[in-house]
């Protein structure tokens, strides 16, 4: 049996070296374990240590604008849809000079939008939103080690719907823009801040009967802070200043299978 920091490397070799491999692959003795299969003498590694895993972290909660969506924003996206990319940069300059909070900014960036309809956001999603590499493995694997997956975001809710449709999350917060008659009014009815997000996760875990100490936090930004703070575990990934000195785990990847080195 393997020890201390020589199992824990090795049972990380595992889960990243040996997914969808099989005796027929050169394996000798491999056997399937959830969706990954393993050579035989990682097996009594992976029960000693993935199961551990199990029983201290029940859910990972992620942020979705520069933590799963690269390259651009969800307010960005639709504002690019509604043809107002200039005023949008002319914004976020003010936003990043700390003339604007990212708050006051954001119900600014919530004028740019109205009249955009809400139908163009299913029609273009896919074209439009970029998002980093390994997102659908990543939360496979995560939900192999029967862990809950909860998206939260300060952008639109409607953007973060749309993810999670094509992505699976026990539960999606996000902040509620007015619609009318399928149209965006330009409004924001319901802004959720840091400590927004930190009460959407509390609200998910009270109706699981979780712990927020039991769930695991992935972000890269101020928005993120509160949800860090209070949870058992929190990764910054890709991050802003804003979160430096804030988390347990930091790393820089175009890859979010990188943050499983520090879930299993």
């Amino acid at each position: 049996m393997l020890r201390g920091v020589e199992a824990s490397v090795t049972i990380r070799r595992a889960f990243l070296s040996f997914d969808r491999h099989s005796e027929k692959d050169g394996y000798p003795g491999a056997k399937q374990t959830g969706s990954t299969v393993f050579p035989s003498e990682y097996q009594a590694v992976i029960q000693e240590r993935v199961f551990a895993v199990d029983k201290r972290y029940k859910a990972v909660a992620f942020d979705m604008d520069g933590t799963l969506i690269r390259g651009t924003d969800s307010v960005q996206y639709l504002c690019s849809l509604n043809g107002r990319k200039d005023e949008l940069r002319q914004i976020e300059k003010r936003e990043n000079s700390g003339e604007l909070s990212w708050i006051e900014a954001d119900h600014l960036k919530a004028r740019l939008l109205r009249g955009l309809p809400r139908s163009r956001i299913s029609e273009s999603f896919d074209r439009e939103v970029p998002l980093i590499s390994g997102t659908a493995e990543c939360l496979a694997r995560i939900r192999a080690l029967g862990l809950k997956t909860v998206l939260l975001t300060a952008g639109p809710l409607d953007v973060a719907r749309a993810l999670a449709e094509r992505l699976t999350f026990d539960a999606v917060c996000g902040s509620e823009y007015e619609v009318v008659n399928g149209v965006y009014m330009g409004r924001i009815s319901k802004h959720l801040d840091a400590l927004g997000k930190l009460a959407g996760l509390a609200d998910f875990c009270r109706k699981q009967r979780i712990g927020l100490h039991e769930c695991i936090a992935v972000g890269d930004s101020a928005s993120d802070d509160e949800v860090f703070r209070h949870c058992g575990k929190s990764i910054a990934i890709n991050y802003s200043q804003a979160l430096v000195n804030r988390a347990d785990e930091y790393l820089m990847t175009e890859d979010l299978r990188s943050i499983l080195d520090f879930i299993v």
